[in-house]
């Protein structure tokens, strides 16, 4: 997704704004005021877990994502959290509602990003 507004003006107030604000909050009392993440595709993974309300594993990440980015979602799909249930007798109202929140396409540009690609 981009920004709505590509204004210099905009990213000072916004981004720049709540990076030193944070960092301020940080230098005074030692704590970061969002909470942190890990570097690199640690921290994407650990983004990705809270959205989706699991934990952090890769594999568990990878197979909701997975579901997630398909146009419809099957019962009778494993379920993603790794039970060996099917989906229809595990998760399936969980996944359901986020798939309301996060759009197939969505779906799959994030699980692009966690999954190494095939060499050809």
């Amino acid at each position: 997704m981009t920004a709505p507004d590509h204004r210099f003006e905009t990213f000072l107030t916004g981004p720049m704004h709540d990076y030193f604000v944070s960092q301020t909050h940080f230098e005074v009392n030692g704590s970061w005021p969002y909470g942190e993440r890990s570097h690199g595709v640690l921290g994407v993974l650990e983004s990705y877990a809270d959205l989706l309300g699991v934990s952090p594993d890769a594999r568990v990440i990878a197979d909701y994502l997975h579901l997630l980015s398909r146009q419809k979602i099957k019962g009778h799909a494993l379920c993603p959290c790794g039970s060996g249930k099917r989906l229809r007798d595990c998760h399936s109202d969980d996944l359901r509602r986020l798939s309301q929140r996060i759009p197939s396409f969505m779906a799959k540009r994030m699980h692009a990003t966690i999954t190494p690609r095939k060499a050809a």
